[in-house]
């Protein structure tokens, strides 16, 4: 491929990088987003998310009470949320716009600025 070619393809990847992430940075200003990862829950990582974990992960998001959204990943009611029970949930809590700005963005990556948030 000639080296013309590579850097356009550079230039345009980077720009609509900046620009999803910029896009991204302004609606972060507008309202708490939650995480969008397991491990950004798991405070101690021992694979299990508790609900003073997730508390304390979702401080000052308001669009929904927190202890809801903790209760629809818990799906077994064991008042605790497995990789397996997040991976579960989370669909349907994208689907109720509750995580919707987890949805892949980009074309090129399938969590485009979005890592260990």
């Amino acid at each position: 491929m000639p080296f013309r070619k590579q850097m356009m393809i550079l230039l345009i990847f980077a720009a609509c990088l900046m620009f999803s992430c910029a896009k991204e940075a302004d609606n972060a200003k507008q309202a708490v987003l939650l995480p969008c990862y397991f491990g950004s829950y798991d405070a101690n990582s021992d694979d299990i998310v508790n609900v003073d974990e997730f508390m304390d992960a979702t401080q000052g998001y308001t669009k929904q009470q927190p202890k809801l959204i903790f209760d629809r990943f818990d799906i077994n009611g064991d008042g605790k949320i497995t990789p397996a029970e997040f991976r579960e949930a989370m669909p349907g809590l994208q689907k109720d716009q509750v995580y919707d700005h987890c949805k892949k963005r980009c074309w090129w990556c399938s969590n485009c600025c979005n890592k260990r948030r």
